[in-house]
């Protein structure tokens, strides 16, 4: 079984291109929902470098595979930047 869903947020990074934090975040499902507020969507975007000093705005698929197996049932979560928009740049510098 796979499930796919499309969301979208609002990123803030930093000098170095990491996510700081992400607002406004939609998910049209509240099951996904629930599970990216528990495991907080920057954690999936850890290893993602973007504009720096950035606000931009992101639109993700999100995409939960479930196996069954011998051992049981195991889920695998992914998400995939599909667009990203700089709406503000150098934000920390006008912040001063």
């Amino acid at each position: 079984m796979e499930c796919i869903e499309l969301g979208y947020a609002r990123i803030i990074t930093g000098e170095d291109g990491k996510v700081e934090y992400a607002e406004d975040i939609y998910y049209p499902d509240e099951r996904v929902q629930y599970f990216l507020e528990e495991v907080g969507l920057s954690f999936y975007l850890d290893d993602m470098k973007f504009k720096e000093n950035s606000e931009i705005l992101i639109v993700f698929k999100y995409e939960e595979m479930v196996y069954t197996n011998y051992f049981g049932t195991e889920y695998d979560e992914n998400i995939d930047i599909v667009h990203e928009q700089i709406l503000d740049e150098n934000i920390w510098d006008e912040e001063e």
